[in-house]
């Protein structure tokens, strides 16, 4: 993104345009079919300063870099991924804080995190159909299994919350384009006991 975005919104640089091209092309001649990834792990500095995928403002520029990417590649390219393992991403920021800004155990931005790249993701994902391009276009999940550690009720509870944060949240707005009765009631329950509520618009839904 930054490559061709220096400052995530704005003027691009060629030469980082051209980098790609002549990626994808290289790719092409030597029989390797790209599959192209939008965001891993790489919010460009100055959006990611101004609250990263806590912002709108974010939501608003990644959409707009997928739909040059789109313009531009989208004759050679057959293959998109919006996001790469957005559980990664919000549990390393803000739960286990090996990531920038490195915040531990704040599940409401986490959750906020979240729901906002999918966001971007169903924008995206519109934009593309509407553009009517030729190849296909979808997201990396990391899907973890979640156990208790005994069998007792309370681990078996702690298990199925944490299933529905880091799995059913991100499938629901995947694949349902809305979240189910039962997620809500387990991501509400977090945020109540966090402190914490998800800010959502009527836009986002429609």
């Amino acid at each position: 993104w930054s490559r061709i975005f220096p400052s995530g919104v704005g003027k691009f640089d060629p030469s980082g345009v051209q980098f790609y091209h002549k990626l994808i092309d290289e790719c092409i001649a030597n029989g390797v079919e790209p599959f192209v990834t939008l965001h891993h792990f790489d919010t460009p500095l100055s959006l990611f300063e101004k609250g990263d995928w806590l912002s709108q403002e974010t939501i608003i520029a990644y959409v707009d870099f997928a739909e040059f990417c789109f313009k531009e590649y989208g004759n050679k390219v057959n293959y998109w991924i919006t996001f790469n393992e957005p559980w990664s991403v919000v549990a390393g920021q803000y739960i286990i804080g090996h990531f920038p800004p490195n915040i531990k155990y704040d599940l409401p931005k986490a959750i906020q995190a979240m729901h906002n790249m999918m966001v971007a993701h169903a924008k995206v994902v519109e934009k593309y159909k509407k553009a009517e391009c030729l190849g296909e276009i979808g997201i990396v999940h990391i899907l973890e299994s979640k156990y208790g550690i005994t069998n007792h009720l309370e681990d078996e509870r702690s298990a199925r919350k944490e299933h529905i944060l880091a799995n059913q949240f991100l499938l629901d707005a995947t694949y349902r384009g809305y979240y189910a009765e039962d997620t809500l009631e387990s991501i509400e329950e977090i945020l109540r006991e966090n402190e914490g509520v998800l800010k959502t618009t009527r836009e986002e839904f429609e």
